[in-house]
């Protein structure tokens, strides 16, 4: 799964993001066109015309080094919230009506739309998309399909209603809300949409529909709809039916339908409207957090001396440690139910996961080396890990038998939801990617091992518990491991995200962030997005970027053989605007069983027919597939520590088995090949580097071979080309939850 960052859930006030999302498979290439309004986004001089006094957060680009801008912020009555330095920029926040007084200050390159500061005891608003089609009118929109595609909102996939009548109307459903409490203040219809022509005497018309019964319309004129023009003006559009209807949360998870009528007074045919997604967004109060509980164990998990007690408790004390070490004596020991063994094999006699067996992983692990990944960290960028500071060790990620600490060796939180204590992991992507990468079977009795199941974590939380973060997020996050590499000996960084707009390499912060993480010795592996269907081969950021590990998923058909293995219709492939094939390679990523959080997770809560054994979880996507790809490459790098990035990638791509299918990449991973080869060749020489990162007007051609003369921190800012970059929203890569379930020694349910 990768996960994509449009927001689902708030759990506090965020201002949904009314951006103009500028859909285009065309290439960025300079010279780059001045953005209207100046090195303004245009969204954010229509807030400050519409609502000069509005809180907006923002992203300032610096044209220098110097911190005049700053300081304008603070004179404006603003506060910078984030130092982006890794980018040469800043998070604030300040008043709309100010936003253009900072863009002219010759220290201000560029300023985009973020998410405002979070305050306390404001009203949460959560926003859910509709996933099927309504069975309340008959369906006169065409491709519809492409309109409930996701449930984390707008993907740049459309359907459309036209005029072939006086009228046209389609419903909507599958809405669902988690365990919510609060009073519920407001409820409005969202619609992501443009228009093909300006409109004249046509109208449109929202209404709820449930057991029967259809509330009274809401109806939206032409002249409003007239400001969504053109595929360029694509956005936001809020319609309050608050008033129609008594609302209740159970409401959402029941059958409710949204219904939209488009009607013309005149019988010609009008405008089309098109539609990416459509939904509900609730503003509720909710001034508590609910109370913290740990996971509920299995009862065959049970069985394991002292689980029940550590199970029970979510600050992982050392009383419920103690209890779990001492349980194991006089009982045959931890040896009798775990598979690691004294001389540091591992018992394979109980492994159930087959995309272990899929890359060949096992062989490594007993190998003379034992390779599983001692010594090497991986940073996750995710939702997080587990839910305390000393869970880990016996949440499947302990360093050792009995697990005397922890291998999660840090936890930093970059996520909208910046709560004090320890950063947990309330939404269950995270954690299930750490699993991947390095769970070593502990509370499964070796049924659900990991990739590298020795290998050192760092968890780098970039979203709340909902999946919500935005790019400002991710690049901070990817700031602290550049700045922290070298004291937690990072050497892989796994990123399941993608950017909601897809745009060139040269143009994308997050393209330009992960270079810098590639050019000073880390290889990023990064998801390729699960939005195969319909979306015309688009890689969105980072995965289109030319240096990384782009991960495309397949599935294994729950078969150790990869022979009847088949490419997972969610896996996105294509060519990106600069002309590079992505993926690179695939690997396995449907039906991956990982560790969970626990049953208070949102994914947990919300896919309950998920959980495998009580305490793990199955998920299908790209993520999973880049999870599994991280895992290897930790592997690698611990038998040969000497490899830099590109001869990391040029190694497993040109070690993978065949695997002869359109969107394949090189072919499908094997780390057992890529371990024994002895090849030392690089991938990406002659390549461009991102035009973020230029240090004059002549473009920087990547020589893998003078890695040593990589010093970013003389990048001279002031020649780099800011001027069309659009800073917009990231999104989590949905989990793909359409999957069949494979007959194999695993039991799913």
């Amino acid at each position: 799964m990768v996960a994509t960052i449009v927001p689902k859930i708030d759990r506090r006030l965020f201002i949904i993001f009314l951006v103009l999302c500028l859909i285009s498979t065309t290439a960025l290439l300079p010279p780059l066109p001045q953005a209207e309004g100046g090195n303004v986004q245009p969204i954010l001089l229509q807030m400050a015309a519409s609502r000069p006094e509005m809180i907006v957060g923002v992203i300032v680009q610096k044209a220098g080094s110097g911190n005049s801008p700053e300081e304008l912020v603070r004179l404006l009555g603003g506060q910078v919230t984030k130092d982006l330095r890794i980018i040469n920029a800043f998070a604030a926040e300040l008043p709309a009506s100010e936003v253009d007084r900072l863009a002219r200050d010759p220290g201000v390159r560029w300023i985009s739309f973020d998410a405002p500061v979070i305050r306390q005891g404001d009203p949460a608003t959560y926003i859910t998309w509709a996933t099927a089609q309504g069975a309340s009118l008959a369906t006169h929109f065409k491709d519809t399909a492409y309109i409930y595609d996701s449930y984390t909102g707008p993907n740049g996939s459309y359907g459309y209603g036209g005029w072939d009548s006086r009228e046209n109307e389609a419903s909507f459903t599958g809405f669902s809300i988690p365990e919510l409490s609060g009073g519920i203040e407001k409820v409005e219809a969202v619609l992501y949409l443009y228009l093909s022509a300006p409109l004249r005497d046509d109208f449109l018309q929202v209404r709820s529909h449930l057991d029967g019964t259809s509330s009274p319309p809401v109806t939206l004129s032409g002249d409003i709809l007239n400001n969504y023009v053109g595929a360029d003006k694509a956005g936001y559009l809020y319609l309050d039916l608050t008033a129609t209807r008594e609302w209740s949360w159970e409401d959402f998870n029941r059958g409710l339908e949204l219904q939209i009528r488009q009607r013309k007074k005149e019988a010609a045919d009008g405008a089309l409207i098109y539609y990416d997604a459509v939904g509900y967004r609730i503003t509720f109060r909710a001034d508590e957090e609910p109370p913290e509980e740990a996971g509920m164990p299995p009862e065959t998990l049970l069985q394991l001396p002292g689980v029940e007690e550590v199970m029970g408790e979510a600050s992982g004390s050392g009383k419920a440690y103690r209890a779990l070490r001492e349980g194991g004596r006089g009982q045959g020991g931890w040896h009798r139910w775990h598979p690691s063994s004294p001389d540091g094999t591992i018992d394979l006699s109980n492994l159930a996961n087959i995309y272990n067996y899929a890359i060949g992983a096992p062989e490594l692990w007993n190998s003379d080396q034992r390779l599983q990944g001692q010594g090497v960290t991986v940073a996750v960028v995710d939702s997080g890990i587990l839910w305390g500071p000393g869970v880990a060790r016996v949440f499947d990620l302990g360093d050792g038998f009995p697990p005397e600490g922890s291998r999660l060796l840090e936890s930093v939180n970059f996520s909208p939801d910046r709560h004090p204590g320890y950063p947990r992991d309330d939404y269950g992507h995270g954690t299930h990617i750490a699993g991947i990468i390095g769970g070593n079977g502990l509370l499964s009795w070796g049924k659900y091992i990991g990739i590298a199941p020795n290998v050192n974590l760092v968890s780098v939380k970039v979203s709340d518990a909902y999946g919500m973060g935005y790019e400002s997020d991710v690049v901070a996050g990817l700031q602290w491991i550049y700045e922290n590499r070298d004291g937690y000996n990072i050497r892989v960084v796994n990123i399941s995200l993608n950017s909601s707009v897809p745009q060139s390499y040269h143009t994308s912060p997050l393209d330009a962030a992960v270079e810098i993480l590639w050019f000073n010795r880390i290889v990023v592996v990064v998801s390729g997005g699960n939005n195969a269907v319909g979306h015309n081969g688009i890689l969105y950021p980072p995965a289109n970027d030319p240096f990384v590990i782009t991960v495309g998923a397949t599935d294994d058909r729950g078969t150790p053989e990869i022979g009847d293995d088949l490419l997972a219709n969610f896996s996105a492939f294509g060519t990106t605007e600069a002309g590079v094939a992505k993926p690179d390679l695939v690997a396995p990523g449907r039906n991956i069983v990982s560790i969970s959080p626990g049953y208070r997770a949102t994914l947990v809560r919300e896919h309950p027919d998920h959980k495998v054994d009580g305490i793990y979880f199955r998920m299908s996507g790209t993520s999973m597939a880049s999870a599994v790809t991280s895992g290897a490459v930790a592997l690698l790098l611990q038998a040969q520590p000497e490899l830099n990035p590109d001869q990391v990638k040029w190694r497993l791509m040109h070690t993978t088995e065949p695997f002869a299918v359109e969107g394949a990449g090189a072919g499908y991973l094997n780390v057992h090949n890529a371990v024994r080869s002895e090849s030392t060749e690089t991938a990406n020489t002659g390549q461009e580097v991102s035009q973020l990162l230029w240090t004059g007007p002549e473009s920087p051609i990547w020589d893998s071979v003078h890695w040593d003369s990589v010093h970013w921190n003389s990048v001279h800012w002031n020649s780099v080309h800011w001027n069309s970059v659009h800073w917009d929203n990231v999104h989590w890569d949905n989990v793909y939850w359409g999957d069949p379930v494979y007959s194999s020694s695993i039991s799913w349910d």
